[in-house]
Formats: structure tokens, sequence, C-alpha cells
């Protein structure tokens, strides 16, 4: 079994579109450029590195993905070079989980992040914020 702590040393980016990788300095020091050139790209990318990767790269492709359970996956969603063993498939529901066996999970932690329960907090945070810039 490897060692998947060890960070992998990859060769350095030369197409953005056709082979990202979100562990180059150069992603790690400014990557709006680089989704502004995804984006333009295209709603998904893909890579090579990682094991083979797509990306969404606007908030519609995100969203149509994550509604598309029949086609895509959340067990995988870390993305790195070697291929976790799988222990169990209800490892971290939500998460690492596919419908339905997150429903129960999601039942209990989607609620305090509703706009509604949000909106109640925003007072608070707007007064943690004015006390960090201090």
């Amino acid at each position: 079994m490897s060692d998947v702590s060890q960070p992998t040393a990859h060769p350095p980016v030369t197409d953005w579109v056709h082979d990202f990788d979100h562990t180059d300095p150069q992603w790690t020091d400014d990557p709006f450029p680089i989704w502004d050139e995804l984006r333009a790209a295209g709603p998904v990318v893909h890579t090579e590195r990682f094991l083979g990767c797509y990306m969404p790269t606007t908030y519609e492709a995100v969203r149509e993905i994550a509604n598309d359970t029949e086609h895509f996956s959340s067990r995988r969603i870390i993305v790195r070079d070697v291929r976790p063993e799988i222990i169990s498939r209800n490892a971290a529901p939500p998460i690492t989980s596919d419908p339905p066996v997150h429903k129960p999970a999601k039942q209990l932690l989607l609620p305090p992040f509703t706009p509604d329960a949000m909106k109640k907090l925003e007072p608070r945070g707007a007064r943690d914020l004015q006390r960090a810039d201090r």
C-alpha cells in the first residue's frame, strides 16, 4: 500500500485546459487567471493527471453534475495520485456517499444552512467581522 501522505512531484503544466494541476505553484499562487482560461474552454475540462480528473468550470455545470447521481458519484471527492481503498460505502456521509445512503445525514445537516437560517446569522457575522478588523 502506498503512503498517500507524501506528495508526488508533477511535471510543470504547459497546457492548463488539457492538463490542469491544482497543486502546481502557478495555480496555488494565483488561480484566478487559470480559472478564467478553463471557463473559456468549456463547462467541463479534463486532465489525465490524478488518475484522470474532470472539473466543472461553471456554476451550471457543478449544479448539473451534483444533481445527476445516476452518472456521477461523490465517493471519490479528493483529487490525488492514488485511489484510496474503499473501507465503507458510508464512510463520511453525505460528503463521500451517494443517494439514498446520504439522505439521513443531509436531512440533519442542511437545515442550518438554508437561506433563512443564514440570514438570521448575518448580524452576528457582521459584528464578528468588525471585531476582526480592529
